[in-house]
Formats: structure tokens, sequence, C-alpha cells
């Protein structure tokens, strides 16, 4: 399962000539150099955006989050007054993240979506056959939860860090939580999840 995000942070110079200095590398290539070149301490600068459903990814930054200084969105808040960078996540199943749609179960799991021919007469060899490419795409499914959102998006605040060197003395780490987290609709409740 992939999973997609996205930084959205003011940039000012020289930063800006690094950055387009990385147009012309892969994506896996371009965010290994950003985060070598930004790694952070802490995350307390950062706010992570979840987005709500039906299965949207994160809004695309400059046409529906309204980040330019002065527009008065709760984008143009975080960045501009109170000097956020941005981490807008697409979840699982949603955007650019791996998507979950009928099609690409069918792919995953041939005999999934077949089900309907359970009602009628069916050879019991194709009958299994299709319990268990149902059984086997609920399992999947069950990876696309809050919870596992979650693990996301800390699997992604431990990319961006840099190894602390604030530990405790038992040798034990200290948390660096996200600065704040920000939850619309189906994201709050990813949000919700978090917190418990």
């Amino acid at each position: 399962i992939d999973v997609f995000f996205r930084i959205v942070e003011v940039v000012k110079d020289p930063f800006r000539d690094f950055l387009q200095s990385l147009n012309d590398v892969s994506p896996h290539e371009r965010a290994r150099l950003y985060i070598e070149r930004t790694a952070l301490k802490n995350a307390n600068r950062c706010l992570l955006y979840l987005q709500g459903g039906p299965g949207f990814g994160a809004p695309a930054p400059v046409v529906s989050l309204g980040v330019t200084k002065g527009s008065g969105s709760w984008a143009d808040a975080a960045l501009h007054h109170f000097g956020y960078k941005l981490v807008l996540l697409d979840q699982r199943g949603t955007g650019r993240s791996t998507p979950i749609t009928k099609q690409t179960l069918q792919r995953k799991f041939p005999d999934f979506g077949k089900n309907d021919a359970l009602d009628g007469v069916v050879a019991l060899e194709e009958k299994s056959r299709i319990e268990e490419s149902v059984g086997q795409g609920a399992d999947f499914l069950a990876q696309f939860r809050a919870d596992n959102i979650v693990q996301d998006a800390e699997y992604i605040r431990e990319a961006l860090l840099l190894d602390s060197l604030d530990d405790d003395d038992d040798g034990g780490k200290l948390p660096r939580p996200w600065g704040c987290s920000l939850g619309q609709s189906y994201g709050g409740f990813c949000q919700m999840t978090y917190l418990s």
C-alpha cells in the first residue's frame, strides 16, 4: 500500500533555488533530497491535515486551500500567520495513495465481486473460490481503517524528523508529536483515533 503526501510551506531564497533544482529528478529522489535538506528536530511547526470522504485525497494546495497570503483561509493563517508547514495526507484508498475501488479489488482478487453468483447454482469449487476471494478482499479492506491511517501519519512524521539527541536518560525516545492537526469529516474521525 502506497501512501502519498505533500508538504506545503512558505519558501524563501536560497531554498527556492534548491527546490527548483529538484524539478528534473524522480519523485522518490526529490522526496529523499528534500527530507535530507530539511530534516526537522521536531514537528512542532507542522500541521497534519486529514481529509474527509468520500474517498477524496487532500485538496490541491493552490486551487482548493487558499494558501495565498491574505486569502483568509485556515491554510493562509497556518502558513503565513503561524508559520506552519502543511502536511497534506492522501489517506490509504484515496487520492494518489493506493486506491480502493471495485476494479482494484477485482484485479487483486479476481473472484471478488462475483458473490452474486452464489445465489444461483454454481459448482462447489467455484463457490469455495468466490468465498475465499471475498474473505481475502475483506481482510485487505481491513487495512484501510482509521488506525492504519494514524500509523501512516506516524511513519511520515518519523521520516521527516532527524534522529533525536534529546532522548531521555534511560535511552528511551521522547515523543515529538505533530505541532497540530486538522481533520475534516472522516479526517476528524481519524484524528479522534489518533488522540485515543
